[in-house]
């Protein structure tokens, strides 16, 4: 009889305890919509020659955690020429550390070229010396360091916590082969007497480098052409003084020296015909032709990034699958 009682006392002190329970209001955790405070000091993208494979983008990023917590995972996004590639980097990136990474995204599909093995085990010339043959060759490609070139697409804390950047799509951005012009257009198509097929600004030290091919559309001989290239958030003039006849293809690499502070930095765009404009033109009959839609000046140049991970060649790279769905939105908790 005693033991039936302390059970009937027991359950009426639960049920007591579930009423105070159902009673309380419950508080929902609001979503902390802030970024993440990590800071981007360097952000460059690669591909060709600088990286393993034939279908790789690479990234070398440095960066700094400025906010409390420690990250396990960040998705970074980063310019590929006018496209985008996203980079997985894993890890633990706790608070007030610079970090240097070197990061490959898989673009295309690799396997391994048996004779490519036979030949590194003989010593043979083995291609641009990887083991592995891809269904994607991109070109070789280096991109200027400015911070801007990278974003943040989610971050995951140390305790699992995703944050998911409300600007940028979750999907994973896929690089497409690049497309090359087959051929110029109509000159009835076109207002600017020079029709540019090919663009292509490099530059090593303080070097700089454009190769261009030109179609002269006019019906007479011009002499000297300034082309004006586009450099991250700059432009670089370049004027190529020759003999242009009507309708006639030319192929011309330019030189010219740029500042004296780039000497320790380098740069390859990708071959992009939008990526080049002529500013003017003169002909040998003495007549010319400014482009009325941009500035006499091409303007100053970007200042190099302070702290840029330029001159150093990544010998560890890190390798990650990127999974086909991207996870379901969790934002943070408010604390």
């Amino acid at each position: 009889m005693k033991r039936v009682l302390v059970w009937q006392s027991i359950l009426v002190l639960c049920a007591i305890a579930s009423a105070l329970v159902a009673l309380t209001p419950v508080r929902a955790a609001e979503p902390d919509t802030a970024a993440p405070r990590v800071r981007v000091i360097s952000c460059q993208v690669m591909s060709g020659m600088f990286v393993p494979r034939q279908d790789d983008v690479g990234l070398v990023i440095r960066f700094q955690n400025d906010s409390a917590t420690t990250f396990s995972s960040i998705v970074w996004r980063a310019k590929y020429c006018k496209l985008t590639a996203d980079f997985i980097d894993d890890g633990e990136f706790a608070p007030s550390i610079q970090i240097d990474n070197f990061l490959l995204t898989e673009e295309g599909r690799s396997w391994v070229n048996g004779w490519k093995v036979a030949a590194a085990l003989i010593g043979a010339h083995s291609g641009n010396g990887s083991v592995f043959s891809s269904s994607m060759v991109l070109p070789d490609y280096i991109s200027t360091e400015e911070p801007e070139n990278c974003a943040i697409v989610r971050t995951t804390d140390a305790s699992g916590r995703m944050w998911l950047n409300p600007a940028l799509p979750q999907s994973f951005a896929s690089v497409p082969a690049p497309v090359r012009p087959a051929s110029p257009a109509p000159a009835a198509s076109r207002s600017v007497p020079v029709d540019i097929t090919h663009c292509s600004f490099s530059y090593y030290g303080a070097h700089l480098s454009l190769q261009t091919t030109l179609v002269n559309q006019a019906d007479r001989v011009a002499d000297r052409i300034v082309v004006r290239t586009a450099y991250s958030s700059g432009h670089v003039d370049f004027v190529d003084q020759a003999t242009f006849a009507p309708a006639t293809i030319v192929v011309h690499r330019l030189k010219r020296s740029g500042p004296a502070d780039w000497k320790r930095r380098s740069y390859s765009s990708l071959d992009d015909p939008s990526d080049c404009a002529v500013r003017s033109v003169h002909y040998v009959d003495g007549t010319t032709w400014d482009n009325p839609l941009l500035p006499p000046e091409p303007g100053p140049l970007p200042t190099p990034v302070p702290n840029a991970i330029a001159g150093i060649i990544p010998v560890h790279w890190a390798r990650h699958t990127v999974p086909v769905e991207s996870p379901a939105p969790s934002p943070f908790p408010s604390p």
